[in-house]
């Protein structure tokens, strides 16, 4: 039955099947799995093009995909600053893809609350809205609320599939926004670091 239930989600996530999708929605057995699955090929598809895009480029391009769990990702970093800071463009389970800025896991504790870092940020960017901090991100942005057939229905290759191609250039946008401003926030942080120590 297993074997069965795979060969049906891999028929459904070809492309020229998207359409069908959401008119068998109702009676597909493990929505969620096709469901992520289906997110998980977006994202593939977005990392795909930031890869060509960024060729050639000192940007480290990481991810965990293809993925079938919660919350795919993929990762932007910069060696000369990865050790604080990185770009994450993912989809988390409410429903939204967003992208942002994320403090790095061993130097989060230190960074979190710190005023100096988030008075920086907050100058650098000087937009209310450009500088939300939430949890991991210094900086976070969210570009679509959906239910997972109106996803289904917006992303569809047939219908609204420039949408990939639009959130790939949000990213490559956010990304050559912030590569001259980052260094000033890992400067702050490692004169912070060093004091830690």
């Amino acid at each position: 039955m297993k074997e069965y239930k795979e060969k049906v989600l891999e028929f459904l996530l070809q492309p020229e099947n998207f359409e069908v999708v959401w008119e068998l929605y109702d009676l597909i057995p493990d929505k969620k799995i096709l469901f992520h699955r289906f997110v998980s090929y977006i994202l593939v598809k977005i990392e795909s093009i930031l890869t060509k895009e960024l060729n050639g480029t000192d940007w480290i391009i990481e991810s965990d995909l293809p993925v079938l769990e919660y919350n795919p990702a993929i990762v932007l970093k910069k060696d000369s600053w990865n050790e604080f800071f990185y770009i994450e463009f993912g989809f988390e389970v409410m429903g939204r893809f967003y992208y942002g800025l994320a403090r790095e896991i061993d130097s989060y504790d230190f960074l979190k609350d710190n005023k100096k870092i988030e008075k920086i940020a907050d100058e650098l960017w000087g937009d209310e809205e450009k500088s939300t901090r939430e949890d991991w991100f210094l900086i976070i942005e969210y570009l679509t609320d959906y239910s997972d057939i109106e996803l289904l229905k917006t992303l569809h290759p047939r219908g609204k599939y420039g949408l990939i191609e639009e959130y790939a250039k949000k990213i490559l946008g956010f990304a050559k926004e912030i590569e001259d401003k980052v260094p000033k926030l890992v400067e702050a942080a490692r004169a912070i670091s060093s004091k830690k120590k």
